[in-house]
């Protein structure tokens, strides 16, 4: 038919070279069969004769698309949608606008084919793309429900839907519309992956993990899915898990410079910095970004080598910030685009302001929305009859923080103060269920800290309390802004903030050393006695027929149970100078969050102390029970110099076990001291590293002596716990801060 058709028409032209349909026809046929270039001549020929043949132009536009010249597709779609009638044309031009990026113009196209033919899916689906990319979210929602009213089984309105609701917030829509994909043969993997993003909004984490690792059995090398599955185990610390998820995502997408930048942050905690500031190099070269120029200069070891290292990278970071400050860029959302912070610089022992306030200086400089101000700031709080108390951390849970405030916020007088819990949701946490059941409101925390800022102001609180500002990004950059006319911080992290919008710094008097004041941005109000209301260990915890931890029972058992990156190289000769003075002694510490941290301190140590480092053994994190068992049944505990145990100390002390300890020169160093000076001991307070190698030495070796001091600190520990001074003294505070206000 078709080559008697092309006959035909053939012969028309011949007999009138001037036959504008013919020519017409015969270009369309040549286009069916796809001979474009025969088509393009003839259709050409046609609008030579008569201009105006809206079919030719349209017949053309579809050829240059399908041949990838969309400039004169699109030439010739303008001159097809002459007529405001013609359906099809408006819907290729709508096409066409799309991906020439001219969105408006796309959706105008788009309307003007669903008025024309309000059963075209196509033009539903065209109208929908052009409104998200417009950002229309909520009219792209309605315009593909439409849409999927008219065809349900649509895969591409389905997945749009999946990812507008997703968009919007609205998770269970998102989700029903992602569980549809996964029915559908070939987008099973973007199906599974919507799903687990969902249930991971959901806090259902486990779910999550189960539907993405389901996307990357439908699809091992799907990019999206290995990144996404790598940031939710990033998130949550597994990142050894992490890591080659992250390897492989790097190697399918080499160009990606998000990517990049996750995959040198993983690098980067884990203690790997070479690596990590070559994946930062090569996501900059990739594209510029301030994010990841910020956290190449705060780049900083886990584990120290040296205190020549130490001064080499403070150095540095206060350099790299100076020379991007000179640069004067901006930063749009500091908490989720940078997402770190210098936590490490607090294990130096050196003085953080400057680090702290310079970084503070910067920030503000170059994010100025950080330093947002709720409105009732400056209103007057006559009518209130009690004071708003608000304590804020991601920690209210089973964690030190948690451990640390959860009797303070349980305590605090209801007469006087309303206590508003501002934490985020944990599932199967019974101490953050305890916290949140002992406050008068609970308000969970938005993921996007500018949202927070309205949450929070609405709340109209009088006093803001933080309890950890540095240990995490999220409540250190609201931090920056005023959110009730009294803002203060405490020892959860134990070094200065640096920004301006915090008042106060609570502490101890026994804390801090007499030149205190020169360590800290913040007005220090010193309490008599830690900043606590913590309970005493329950010693039955610990008895009964759990094992025994695996001491060598011919060893005096010396056990320094906390985090490894508090190990500083100034503590090597501490250890090494106890097993040379004990031959019969080992000291013990605890596996930790990752291998790699162990694998760089042990490395330290074989280096610093190569004579006794084998009598150095790790073993495992035995559980909480066992972990009070460990610490009830060791000869003698060791704190870490420079930056010593907190609440560890509290519970060594309540379970009467000796800690030896030297002061160090700021508060985060000094908290052992502190109890023992509360308790009116001093037999465990070393003078200097000599003394500390010999007190632990006289401790572990003298059995008797030993016992004697337990029975001490069992009897004169108690004066530690539930202090009942603590909550009055910060009544106080609160009280007076408010009404200097005033």
């Amino acid at each position: 038919m078709l080559q008697q058709a092309t006959a035909i028409y053939s012969q028309i032209c011949i007999d009138d070279p001037k036959a504008s349909d013919a020519w017409l026809m015969l270009g369309m046929i040549y286009g069916d069969s796809g001979n474009f270039s025969e088509s393009i001549r003839h259709l050409s020929k046609c609008l030579e004769i008569e201009p105006k043949t809206l079919d030719a132009h349209y017949s053309l536009a579809r050829i240059y698309l399908l041949l990838k010249n969309d400039e004169k597709a699109y030439i010739h779609t303008v001159q097809a949608t002459r007529d405001e009638a013609y359906t099809e044309a408006w819907l290729l031009r709508a096409v066409l606008s799309a991906k020439r990026g001219e969105h408006s113009e796309s959706e105008l196209c788009a309307t003007k084919v669903i008025q024309q033919a309000p059963q075209n899916i196509e033009g539903y689906v065209n109208l929908a793309h052009a409104q998200i990319e417009l950002q229309k979210l909520t009219e792209a929602r309605k315009t593909l429900e439409i849409a999927l009213r008219i065809t349900p089984d649509r895969t591409d309105a389905i997945h749009m839907h999946a990812h507008v609701c997703e968009q919007l917030g609205a998770i269970p829509e998102a989700e029903a519309s992602y569980k549809k994909l996964i029915n559908i043969h070939g987008m099973e993997h973007i199906g599974h992956l919507g799903v687990s993003k969902a249930r991971m909004n959901n806090g259902d984490s486990a779910d999550a993990e189960s539907h993405v690792q389901s996307a990357l059995k439908f699809k091992p090398d799907y990019a999206d899915a290995l990144f996404y599955y790598g940031g939710m185990l990033h998130l949550v610390g597994r990142l050894e898990e992490a890591l080659p998820l992250y390897d492989k995502a790097a190697n399918l997408t080499p160009e990606n410079a998000l990517i990049l930048e996750r995959y040198a942050d993983v690098k980067q905690e884990l203690g790997n910095l070479k690596e990590s500031i070559e994946l930062y190099d090569r996501s900059l070269r990739i594209k510029e970004s301030v994010s990841v120029l910020i956290k190449k200069a705060i780049v900083m070891p886990v584990i120290m080598e040296s205190n020549d290292q130490i001064g080499h990278y403070r150095h540095s970071l206060l350099e790299n910030i100076g020379l991007i400050r000179e640069r004067k860029l901006h930063i749009s959302n500091p908490a989720a685009s940078i997402g770190k912070l210098p936590f490490y610089t607090v294990y130096h022992g050196l003085n953080d302001l400057e680090i702290n306030r310079s970084l503070a200086d910067f920030y503000l400089e170059c994010a100025p929305e950080l330093s947002y101000i709720a409105s009732h700031v400056d209103a007057n709080r006559a009518n209130k009859s009690k004071i708003v108390v608000g304590f804020i951390s991601r920690f209210f849970c089973t964690h030190t923080i948690g451990q640390v405030m959860r009797g303070i916020i349980k305590h605090l007088s209801r007469e006087q103060f309303e206590v508003v819990l501002l934490t985020f949701p944990y599932r199967d946490d019974s101490l953050a269920a305890e916290i949140n059941a002992s406050a008068d409101r609970v308000v969970f925390l938005p993921s996007d800290w500018q949202k927070a800022h309205e949450l929070i102001a609405s709340q109209k609180l009088d006093i803001l309390f933080y309890t950890d500002i540095g240990m995490e990004p999220y409540t250190y950059f609201l931090a920056y802004s005023r959110l009730a006319p009294v803002q203060c911080t405490t020892w959860g992290h134990a070094v200065t903030t640096g920004i301006p919008n915090i008042d106060y710094y609570l502490t101890c008097d026994t804390f801090e050393p007499r030149d205190a004041e020169s360590h800290y941005s913040e007005q220090l109000v010193r309490l008599s006695a830690a900043p606590t209301f913590y309970p005493k260990p329950n010693q039955t915890h610990t008895d009964g027929n759990q094992a025994l931890p695996a001491w060598d029972k011919k060893k005096n058992t010396y056990l320094c149970p906390q985090v490894l990156f508090k190990f500083h190289p100034d503590f090597d000769e501490m250890l090494g100078g106890i097993l040379r003075e004990d031959p019969d002694g080992e000291i013990i510490l605890l596996e930790c969050r990752h291998q790699s941290w162990l694998n760089l301190l042990m490395n330290r140590l074989n280096k610093s102390l190569p004579d006794v480092a084998e009598r150095i053994r790790v073993l495992p994190y035995p559980g909480p029970t066992g972990y009070l068992k460990m610490i009830e049944t060791c000869d003698v505990m060791l704190d870490t110099y420079h930056y010593g145990g907190g609440s560890t100390s509290l519970q060594g002390l309540g379970l009467g076990t000796p800690i030896v300890t030297l002061p160090g020169n700021f508060q985060r160093g000094r908290h052992t001291y502190s109890y023992y000076s509360a308790m009116g001991m001093s037999n465990c307070v070393a003078k200097n590293k000599e003394d500390y190698i010999k007190l632990a030495v006289n401790i572990g070796k003298d059995k008797d002596y030993r016992m004697a001091l337990t029975e001490k600190i069992k009897d004169r520990s108690e004066v530690l716990f539930s202090d009942t001074r603590v909550i009055q003294e910060l009544e106080n505070f609160f009280i007076k801060s408010i009404n200097s206000l005033s």
